[in-house]
């Protein structure tokens, strides 16, 4: 299908968060998007903040392309469709990954580790703009989910988000009997504690330096919420509350520094697994923090959780359809598109749990 709203466009400008370098971030009015042949464009109704888009404008990373429109958690509505696939008006979640569906890797079933990967705010312009363009390419690998009419652009949004914890979730395998310790009561670190529960974990242990998030995270139903905030006193803080020897799976849903990993290592139990949800904050010159940002990419046995599938988002959406998963309690803050920068330092400064962009 041609034509549509865009036809009505055409010359205009829409406004649209820039980075260009480090910590250079500004609103801009820039053309619209052209709509690909065989592609969409997608009117942004939601694009949620992830800490990783704070962290990309301060420090940059690996997969970042600049100049870049950030934001890889979005759901609209397709104002212009030269697919027969997808039509005008839908509503639709975009998975951030393109991928080409030759590589290995796609083969397999490791989309998020294709060789030729394409990431919406990294690689490819995202979300924190009217508009958002979708190639060919990206219809033909998925990364366009219909939007179920019980969930609003909102919910649909933190599809994305959701869709990274099950990747995580399935790495680690977590299932009946399980203890599980989750360092980091932020959004993530919330969305991990539900499906723990939803994957019949025995226990839940969530673990944070701020007392606020822990409060915000009371509605997760952990078994226990773990102030760890003494200094230089986390495994003594560990050992004290619970058996920490009985602990099997850790979920590091926050950027912890390399020091924490070799108390992780001690409390956990024979044949446990930990998970690298986030990064390692880099200490000094300590090669350590390579290594470990290694199995965080690469998604090793001890272990990595990097991205998420197309098919793990149509499963997060399915999830939340179903009622399994209602995240509209971590919607704790929204602002309008001209008013990101106050967005984002909500969610630098750890204030509430998910801050929403919204036209």
């Amino acid at each position: 299908m041609t034509g549509g709203f865009f036809v009505f466009r055409k010359g205009y400008v829409m406004k649209a968060a820039v980075l260009k370098g480090l910590e250079s971030f500004s609103i801009e009015s820039i053309p619209d998007p052209i709509c690909p042949a065989g592609g969409v464009v997608v009117k942004v109704k939601t694009a949620a903040i992830c800490s990783a888009d704070v962290r990309m404008i301060i420090s940059g990373h690996q997969a970042l392309r600049y100049p870049r429109i950030p934001g890889h958690e979005i759901s609209g509505v397709v104002v212009h469709s030269d697919n027969a696939k997808i039509k005008v008006g839908e509503r639709v979640q975009i998975a951030p990954g393109i991928t080409c569906g030759v590589c290995r890797f796609c083969k397999s079933g490791l989309e998020n580790h294709c060789e030729n990967i394409r990431i919406f705010g990294f690689t490819l312009d995202g979300g924190f703009a009217e508009y958002i363009a979708i190639p060919s390419q990206g219809v033909f690998s998925g990364v366009i989910n219909l939007i179920p009419e019980s969930l609003g652009f909102d919910q649909a949004a933190m599809a994305e988000p959701v869709a990274c914890c099950l990747n995580g979730q399935e790495i680690l395998d977590i299932c009946l009997q399980d203890r599980v310790l989750i360092i980091g009561a932020g959004p993530i670190g919330c969305i991990h504690t539900i499906l723990a529960r939803l994957n019949g974990a025995e226990e839940i242990i969530l673990a944070d330096i701020y007392q606020k998030r822990l409060n915000l995270a009371l509605k997760t139903e952990a078994d226990i919420f773990l102030n760890i905030s003494a200094k230089n006193k986390f495994k003594k803080t560990i050992i004290e509350k619970i058996e920490a020897l009985s602990i099997n799976k850790i979920i590091l849903a926050c950027s912890a520094c390399e020091s924490l990993m070799f108390d992780l290592i001690e409390i956990l139990a024979p044949r446990g697994r930990i998970c690298f949800f986030s990064g390692i904050i880099p200490q000094g010159k300590n090669p350590g923090t390579k290594i470990f940002n290694k199995l965080h990419y690469k998604e090793a046995v001890f272990s990595g959780a990097y991205g998420c599938t197309s098919n793990q988002n149509r499963k997060a959406l399915a999830l939340m359809e179903s009622g399994k998963i209602n995240l509209d309690w971590m919607i704790t803050h929204k602002f309008t598109l001209e008013d990101i920068m106050s967005g984002l330092e909500i969610v630098r400064n750890l204030d509430g749990l998910k801050t929403l962009i919204q036209e």
